[in-house]
Parts: C-alpha cells; structure tokens; sequence
C-alpha cells in the first residue's frame, strides 16, 4: 500500500513463446534419436544373424575338414575347399554391404540409380544362404520371378561398392 492507500503491485511479464518451441524441438528430437537408435539395435541384431549364417556353414566345412580329412577323397576335399572359398567371398561382401551402409548413414555416398532385375540378385541371395540351410536340411525356394525390375543403386545392389 501507499501513502494514500492505495494498492500497488509490480508485474513482470514474459514471451515464453521462444522457451516453449524450443522444448518442443528438444522433445521431438529425442524422440528421433529414440527411434533411430532402436532401429540401428535392430539392424545390427538382424547382420549380427546373417553372419552367423555364413560363419557356421564355414565352421562346419572346415571341423569336417580338420576331423576327416584322412578319409576324404581328393575330390570330396576338392569340394569343400570351393564351397570354403565361395562361402568366405560372399561373408566378404556382406561385410562391404555393412560398410556401405555405414557410409549412408554419414551422409558420405552418392546414390547412382537405376533399374535392374531383381531375380539376379535374389539368384545371389540363395546362393548366399544356401550352405547353411544345406547343413540344417533345410530347403530353400527362390519365389523371384524373372524380369522383376526393381530401381535401385546398382553399385550397393550388387556389392561392388
């Protein structure tokens, strides 16, 4: 009160409208990273599987090389040198396949695209799989029909980047 009796007060007044967009920015992103995180855990969970596919076929091949090679015949061993061999490069590329993926996410690659048939690359595929499922008796169908045309980086596609 003043002197004449009077109330006063004081009043401070504020624009949070700044603060505010600024939480709202804060929160959104975290939730990206949130989200982006969780997908690279799943990624890696889903290569961490895909090269265990390959790694156990080459561990069998060579525990039966190792085991039996005494009675192996020069053509069984033949064989399974090849299949080592084949097996190893396609474990190589799917290593390259991961770097470049790398590469992607660090905003380091320029994309070429264009079409190609996706029955090759899903011919590569199996043949990738192939070992391991042999091991497990497991048979595996490629459903790609010929000439399906799909646009893509046909560098990434085919592993030689």
């Amino acid at each position: 009160m003043n002197e004449s009796g009077e109330i006063e007060f004081v009043a401070v007044s504020r624009n949070i409208d700044n603060r505010k967009r600024a939480e709202a920015l804060l929160k959104e992103s975290e939730k990206k990273l949130l989200e982006s995180n969780a997908n690279k855990d799943k990624f890696f969970s889903i290569i961490s599987h895909d090269l265990k596919s390959p790694f156990n076929g080459i561990l069998g091949i060579t525990k039966m090389l190792v085991s039996d090679y005494d009675e192996l015949t020069s053509d069984e061993i033949k064989e399974m040198v090849q299949i080592l061999s084949t097996s190893s490069v396609k474990v190589f590329d799917l290593l390259q396949d991961l770097l470049e993926w790398a590469r992607t996410q660090t905003g380091r690659m320029e994309y070429q695209f264009k079409s190609i048939d996706f029955y090759d690359t899903s011919i590569k595929i199996t043949d990738l799989l192939k070992t391991s499922a042999q091991n497990k008796n497991i048979f595996l169908k490629n459903g790609v029909k010929e000439n399906f045309i799909v646009y893509v980086d046909e560098k990434a596609a085919d592993g030689s980047r």
